[in-house]
Formats: structure tokens, C-alpha cells, sequence
């Protein structure tokens, strides 16, 4: 870190030289801002190289995520830790984010060091309907299978499995510091079978009259979303198949909402999307088929 020419040490030592070691007010100054600065500059133990340190504290991109800042941990891998959550990979687990004491967002790292019961967890509301209601469990991981939450249907006609969560954790567009809302999670659908084995994964409001979500239909699954009157839908029949793992996301702005599989946009609703705070809502329910909704991870924030 080169000053007029020369390095730190060589300005710390012209002002602790006889010539220039005069007691002023300006001199002691001088000299205190100096080694402020280079007690951030040279980090003890941290790296072999005279007045290098800066390199590795500030920069080192080789380092991985830590939680906490060592001497010997750059700056830059603290702050990997700090956002790698949102979008950027998952390394954090169930890690809530507020600012100006407002709702942010939340990350659920199903069954991998995430919630450990999903009824105690702090996001979610657990429900089951049903005469034989459907489960809500966590799945350990196997062989062929990641750890997961499944929401298994029930093996009667109108059981359902469904989690929520609830009116603690909405989230809009519209709010003053949020302009888009982001909901990602990682899921498959074991049995897809139209106007049989229904889903729903979105988000969705207090009365059910707004919502973005990806839904079972008719004529299969389906890209939904409803200002409050009139819905929208968008086939997704040709997206997603069913046992199969894929990355969703419901990005929502104040002028639409739009659908991603695997990073891939899938369909965009311009016209009737959601205008009232929504909150993520996960459901499987047998009409005539049972069926399972498994999820990996769920991450909603607001940016």
C-alpha cells in the first residue's frame, strides 16, 4: 500500500525519527492514523508477506464461507457466509433475515440440519385433513434420496398434508423497502395425475382470492396466480413431470409475477397476479389419488 511513493513502515518510521518526533498535536495524529491504518493492513499470522495482508483480509476469494472472522479468514469469505443463502447457493440453515423491523424473508433446510419437527418449527403451521389424514414428515437421507419434508396426501377421497407460513410471515411488492419477492424451493410431486392427486406450491393470501402458485388442474399442473377476481393459469403439463426433482421459483414484482423451472422462465402473468401480502403455502391432497409433495428447501426473501 504504497503513500507518496513509499510504504507504510517507511511513513511510520520518518515520524518516530528524531527529526520528526516532535509532541504536536498534528504529529501524534499523524501517527495514530497511520497505525490504525496499518493494524488493518498487516494482520499477524495471517499471511508470510510484509504489508500483504490487505490482499488476503479484503480479497482472498479462494476462502470458504466462514462464520466467524480470523485472522487468517479473508473479510470476503465472511461475507460469502453472510449472503450465500440467498441465491448464491445454500450453505446457511434456517436463517431468518430482518431489517428496520420489518419481515425479510426465511430459508428451511428440510431434514439437514434444518427444522428437525415441522409443527414446532418458527415459519411453518402444519395441517392435516381427513378421515385418515395425510402426514407431514421429515425423510432422513438415503441412498436415493436427498433428506426432504413429505406431505403425503392421506389414502382417503379429501385428505390432505399441508404446511404454511401463516400471517407472521407474509410478504409483497408493495411494501416500501421490497420490490421483488422471491420464493424458491426444491421439489418433486410423486404421482401428477389431473383433477386426481392435487398440489399446491406458492404463495397465496389470508381468504385464498390472491395467489401465484404452481397448482394441479384439470388438464394437469398449472402456472396460476389471481388479483383477488379473476385468475390467470398457463399449462405447465409439459414442465414438470412427476417424480421428478426440480428447482421452482415465483418471482413477484408490482407489474407481474413470473415462473421458473430450473432457472428456466416458464411463464409470465402480466394481467391478474397477486396484489395483497401473500404467504408460501405447501399442500397435497387425494381427490381420488393419493400423492406426495417433497421438499428439499424452501427460501422466500424480499429484495
Amino acid at each position: 500500500m504504497p503513500i507518496g511513493g513509499g510504504s507504510l513502515n517507511t511513513v511510520k518510521q520518518k515520524l518516530t525519527a528524531p527529526a520528526w518526533n516532535q509532541d504536536t498535536d498534528s504529529q501524534e495524529a499523524v501517527r495514530e492514523a497511520v497505525d490504525v491504518i496499518d493494524g488493518f493492513h498487516d494482520v499477524p499470522t495471517a499471511d508470510v508477506g510484509t504489508n500483504a495482508q490487505v490482499r488476503d483480509v479484503v480479497g482472498n476469494k479462494t476462502d470458504a464461507a466462514v462464520t466467524t472472522v480470523g485472522t487468517t479468514k479473508s473479510l470476503m469469505a465472511y461475507l460469502k457466509g453472510l449472503v450465500s443463502w440467498g441465491g448464491l447457493g445454500i450453505t446457511a440453515k434456517d436463517r431468518s433475515l430482518l431489517g428496520s423491523g420489518a419481515f425479510k424473508g426465511f430459508q428451511d433446510y428440510f431434514g439437514d440440519g434444518g427444522t428437525a419437527n415441522v409443527a414446532k418449527s418458527a415459519y411453518w403451521t402444519e395441517e392435516t385433513v381427513g378421515a385418515s389424514p395425510g402426514t407431514v414428515t421429515i425423510v432422513s437421507t438415503t441412498a436415493s434420496l436427498p433428506a426432504h419434508l413429505s406431505l403425503y396426501s392421506g389414502a382417503d377421497n379429501s385428505d390432505s398434508a399441508k404446511i404454511h407460513s401463516d400471517n407472521k410471515y407474509k410478504i409483497s411488492p408493495f411494501e416500501s423497502d421490497i420490490t421483488t419477492v422471491h420464493l424458491r424451493f426444491r421439489g418433486r410431486i410423486t404421482v401428477i395425475s389431473a383433477a386426481a392427486a392435487e398440489f399446491t406450491l406458492g404463495l397465496v393470501n389470508t381468504d385464498n382470492t390472491h395467489y401465484a402458485m404452481i397448482n394441479s388442474s384439470a388438464s394437469g399442473p398449472a402456472y396460476l396466480s389471481k388479483d383477488g377476481t379473476t385468475q390467470q393459469a398457463t399449462t405447465a403439463a409439459a414442465d414438470i413431470a412427476q417424480n421428478t426433482w426440480y428447482t421452482f421459483e415465483i418471482r413477484w414484482t408490482e407489474t407481474a409475477v413470473a415462473f421458473f423451472v430450473n432457472d428456466v422462465l416458464k411463464a409470465t402473468h402480466s394481467t391478474y397476479f397477486p396484489l395483497a401480502p401473500c404467504f408460501v403455502t405447501l399442500l397435497a391432497r387425494r381427490a381420488t389419488v393419493s400423492t406426495n409433495v417433497d421438499i428439499q428447501w424452501v427460501q422466500l426473501w424480499g429484495e
